[in-house]
Protein backbone atom coordinates (compact mmCIF):
# COMPACT_ATOMS: atom_id res chain seq x y z
CA UNK A 1 0.00 0.00 0.00
CA UNK A 2 1.40 3.41 -0.94
CA UNK A 3 2.20 5.71 1.98
CA UNK A 4 2.45 3.05 4.67
CA UNK A 5 5.54 2.83 6.83
CA UNK A 6 7.49 -0.37 6.46
CA UNK A 7 9.45 -2.09 9.18
CA UNK A 8 12.67 -0.89 7.56
CA UNK A 9 11.56 2.73 7.73
CA UNK A 10 10.58 2.35 11.36
CA UNK A 11 13.92 0.74 12.16
CA UNK A 12 15.73 3.56 10.33
CA UNK A 13 13.82 6.15 12.36
CA UNK A 14 14.83 4.44 15.60
CA UNK A 15 18.43 4.24 14.40
CA UNK A 16 18.50 7.94 13.59
CA UNK A 17 17.00 8.66 17.01
CA UNK A 18 19.68 6.57 18.67
CA UNK A 19 22.41 8.46 16.81
CA UNK A 20 20.84 11.76 17.89
CA UNK A 21 20.85 10.64 21.53
CA UNK A 22 24.48 9.56 21.23
CA UNK A 23 25.31 12.96 19.72
CA UNK A 24 23.72 14.75 22.68
CA UNK A 25 25.47 12.52 25.19
CA UNK A 26 28.81 12.87 23.43
CA UNK A 27 28.60 16.65 23.44
CA UNK A 28 27.18 16.97 26.95
CA UNK A 29 30.60 17.39 28.50
CA UNK A 30 30.80 20.79 26.81
CA UNK A 31 27.73 22.18 28.59
CA UNK A 32 29.66 23.71 31.53
CA UNK A 33 32.00 25.52 29.12
CA UNK A 34 29.03 26.72 27.08
CA UNK A 35 27.31 28.08 30.19
CA UNK A 36 30.55 29.77 31.24
CA UNK A 37 30.88 31.29 27.78
CA UNK A 38 27.28 32.53 27.81
CA UNK A 39 27.85 34.28 31.15
CA UNK A 40 30.68 36.24 29.58
CA UNK A 41 33.60 34.53 31.25
CA UNK A 42 36.55 33.19 29.26
CA UNK A 43 36.89 29.48 28.50
CA UNK A 44 39.86 27.43 27.39
CA UNK A 45 38.51 26.82 23.89
CA UNK A 46 35.70 29.01 22.59
CA UNK A 47 35.44 27.06 19.35
CA UNK A 48 34.98 23.77 21.21
CA UNK A 49 32.28 25.21 23.48
CA UNK A 50 30.35 26.71 20.58
CA UNK A 51 30.64 23.60 18.39
CA UNK A 52 29.52 21.27 21.18
CA UNK A 53 26.58 23.53 21.97
CA UNK A 54 25.64 23.61 18.30
CA UNK A 55 25.91 19.82 18.11
CA UNK A 56 23.56 19.45 21.07
CA UNK A 57 21.05 21.82 19.51
CA UNK A 58 21.12 20.06 16.13
CA UNK A 59 20.76 16.62 17.73
CA UNK A 60 17.85 17.76 19.91
CA UNK A 61 16.04 19.16 16.87
CA UNK A 62 16.68 15.89 15.03
CA UNK A 63 15.47 13.89 18.02
CA UNK A 64 12.27 15.94 18.17
CA UNK A 65 11.68 15.40 14.44
CA UNK A 66 12.23 11.65 14.77
CA UNK A 67 9.91 11.54 17.79
CA UNK A 68 7.19 13.35 15.86
CA UNK A 69 7.68 11.01 12.90
CA UNK A 70 7.46 7.91 15.09
CA UNK A 71 4.30 9.20 16.76
CA UNK A 72 2.78 9.92 13.34
CA UNK A 73 3.50 6.34 12.24
CA UNK A 74 1.09 4.96 14.83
Amino acid sequence: MVGRQTDRQRLAAYGIGLLAVLGVLGSARGIPDLITLLTGEPVESTIAAVSQGTMILICLVLLAAVGKHVLDMR
